[in-house]
């Protein structure tokens, strides 16, 4: 979390820079009507709401940088979700490196993620299949066979992913997790065929 808010931070402070300061983005946003997410905003986690908070007024510094020039609709960029690396590679530019910051924010979420994924993924198969078949395993032999499905659980969601794109079946990562995680394989998949 540390990473992500540290690039966080970093965009805004040169964004908010080049955009003329805080006061012309807060000026630029409340002219474009862009204040009024603060609705939806609630309390959930603190470090949700540090993330929350800095990807919104990454969103805000953006739109004051871009108000007479939207690099999407311009052409720049080809989807909407290519605004953020684009805002930093235009920002820092003249910065070597910073811009491998940015990328260190972006991995480091999707990693923390992703392993909290795997790691969950592993505990429910674990407990509900593994203990349910061999209830008299020793500690030592479920510590192992813990780490074992921690290891090959993303191979075999990445494998049923190739096998659903090479059979046409049109499949969401969703899906893969939880049939991956469900007792029946060849059920889930032939349905979505």
């Amino acid at each position: 979390m540390v990473v992500m808010v540290a690039g966080f931070v970093t965009v805004l402070i040169r964004g908010t820079i080049l955009s003329g300061g805080s006061t012309k983005v807060w000026e630029d946003a409340y002219e474009g009507s862009r204040l009024s997410i603060f609705e939806a905003l609630y309390l959930n986690l603190l470090g949700l709401w540090i993330v929350l908070v800095c990807a919104v007024f990454c969103g805000l510094v953006m739109y004051s940088h871009y108000k007479n020039c939207d690099p999407w609709t311009a052409g720049f960029i080809s989807a909407p979700d290519q605004l953020m690396p684009y805002f930093v590679m235009d920002i820092f530019s003249s910065m070597p490196g910073v811009p491998g910051l940015f990328v260190a924010c972006a991995f480091s979420g999707t990693l923390s993620t992703v392993a909290a994924s795997i790691n969950a993924l592993a505990t429910v198969t674990f407990e509900d299949l593994v203990k349910q078949c061999l209830p008299n395993l020793s500690e030592k032999k479920s510590t192992w066979i813990s780490k074992g499905l921690c290891r090959y659980s993303p191979s075999c969601s990445l494998g049923l992913c190739l096998f659903s794109t090479s059979t046409g079946c049109t499949l969401h990562s969703r899906d893969v997790w939880g049939s991956h995680a469900g007792i029946i394989y060849p059920g889930n998949y032939l349905s979505l065929c």
